[in-house]
């Protein structure tokens, strides 16, 4: 019976790409005020291959008698990995804006050592809905530095006219390691 068992697991395995094993994702870390202690739940793919965070309190607010430091919220999101060669990493943002006519607001998201890593997505209210964006490129070999890679993301709202209140959020991020 313990064959049985065992050669399913193996088959498992064997389709398992070569770059999650030898590059998976182990770990993640989270430091910011759009993602402070506790308020992201994450789940990582037994491989280390694929990885997504819900954030509940990854909100930037602009409007009368909210204080400024709302206006602006960051994330930095570092995963350690099981090894230092050069890996594609693809990243999928979603979230919500909603702002008034007169006001804007940018997401901004960088992987740290890839390639052309870089989004930044802008809006301009009047607007109220979901977006999705996404950031993808090969993380460079790190020769033998930290197996790790961060993760930059940065939310702002601006131009607050009146009573007027606008709001963007980051709800979920998903990243995926490719060959």
């Amino acid at each position: 019976m313990i064959k049985n068992k065992t050669i399913p697991v193996l088959a498992v395995l064997a389709f398992v790409p070569a770059v999650a094993l030898a590059n998976g994702m182990t770990g993640v870390t989270f430091e910011g005020s759009g993602c402070s202690g506790g308020s992201v739940g994450h789940s990582m793919s037994s491989d280390g291959s694929r990885a997504t965070m819900i954030f509940d309190t990854f909100v930037a607010t602009q409007g009368p008698n909210i204080d400024v430091s709302e206006e602006v919220k960051t994330c930095s999101v570092t995963f350690s990995l099981a090894g230092s060669d050069a890996t594609g990493v693809k990243m999928i943002a979603r979230g919500y804006v909603q702002l008034p006519a007169g006001m804007t607001t940018k997401q901004h998201q960088h992987i740290i050592s890839v390639k052309q890593g870089n989004t930044v997505a802008g809006f301009d209210g009047p607007i109220a809905r979901d977006y999705v964006t996404v950031t993808q490129g090969t993380l460079r070999d790190r020769h033998g530095d930290s197996a790790s890679f961060t993760i930059q993301l940065q939310l702002e709202v601006d131009g607050a006219t009146g009573t007027a209140i606008g709001q963007a959020t980051i709800d979920s991020l998903d990243i995926e390691l490719a060959p």
